[in-house]
């Protein structure tokens, strides 16, 4: 008989990266299979709230987990601006981070035309 997967989401929008590290690390130890982050570039119906970035955030989960399989719950890459895409990626790094993330701004000169 086939075994069931289990897998569950990680809390990220109004929470900071230390509760979303905490999930994680509680469902891995729990058993979970897979946690799942969601892809949205607001939170749901309400643009003022602050959520965490999937794509980063899939990053540092498995950078502190050890079993559980990662994923995004959908990524709507028709619906992305890259340089707000960019903007959440250094955003949430900056919160995963303690801020050691560094924004650089590169110039385009006439030359580069």
């Amino acid at each position: 008989m086939t075994r069931a997967h289990f897998g569950a989401t990680i809390p990220q929008i109004k929470r900071p990266w230390v509760a979303s590290a905490s999930a994680a690390r509680s469902f891995e130890s729990l058993g979970y299979d897979s946690i799942w982050v969601c892809d949205h570039l607001y939170g749901p119906q309400s643009p003022q709230l602050p959520i965490m970035e999937a794509w980063s955030m899939v990053s540092a989960l498995a950078a502190i987990t050890e079993r559980v399989e990662i994923g995004t719950l959908v990524t709507p890459a028709g619906m992305r601006n890259a340089t707000q895409k960019v903007t959440d990626q250094l955003l949430s790094q900056a919160g995963i981070k303690n801020s050691r993330a560094k924004v650089i701004r590169l110039a385009r000169t006439n030359a580069d035309s």
